[in-house]
């Protein structure tokens, strides 16, 4: 009869308990909704000369088509002492087609662009030197495109001797916009 009653006790026990609750899906947010402004830099990411500067939600790449069809531009600048330091742009597009076509589109404006795997899922990397008159001291740089899910994004440095610099902000950049920018549903496709 013990025994009987102690089973019977477990059995009303594990009856009350309280049973576990799915935890609640993230409600969907536009891209156009996405706020990605206090992501952008972390503090110790950049050369030491090289500070952020003013945040502007505008297209910094330029008037291609496929730019302009983006659901939401922030870009961040960037001060090199003595100059504009190049800077970094985020496009977030709802349909990831439109990612792809602006990854085309940025990747013909870079000259010698080489495919770069430790970013994003598509990404191009490339030094550059565009000189100008004589008088005039010549542009330089790095630059790092990726996409990751809705975004693609666009980075300069103004040295090529700050690309490993650029690569690694790249990686971490990645890292936290992606759980912005990726949806479940994303990963079925």
């Amino acid at each position: 009869m013990k025994k009987h009653l102690i089973l019977l006790l477990i059995f009303l026990g594990s009856a009350c308990a309280p049973k576990p609750t799915a935890l609640p899906t993230p409600a969907f947010i536009p891209m156009s909704q996405v706020n990605l402004e206090t992501i952008l830099v972390v503090d110790g990411e950049l050369p030491q000369d090289l500070l952020p500067d003013i945040i502007v939600m505008e297209n910094a790449v330029g008037s291609a088509a496929e730019l302009d069809r983006a659901d939401a531009v922030i870009t961040q600048y960037f001060l090199l002492e003595g100059g504009e330091g190049g800077g970094v742009s985020v496009f977030l597009f709802e349909s990831l087609d439109d990612v792809q076509a602006a990854f085309g589109k940025v990747s013909t404006f870079m000259d010698t662009p080489l495919v770069y795997e430790l970013v994003g899922e598509r990404a191009r990397i490339e030094n550059f030197f565009i000189p100008l008159i004589h008088d005039v001291a010549p542009i330089q740089g790095s630059r790092l495109i990726f996409t990751r899910c809705h975004a693609l994004a666009v980075i300069q440095f103004p040295r090529a001797e700050d690309a490993e610099a650029m690569e690694k902000y790249g990686q971490r950049l990645d890292g936290r916009i992606q759980p912005l920018v990726c949806r479940a549903a994303d990963t079925t496709k």
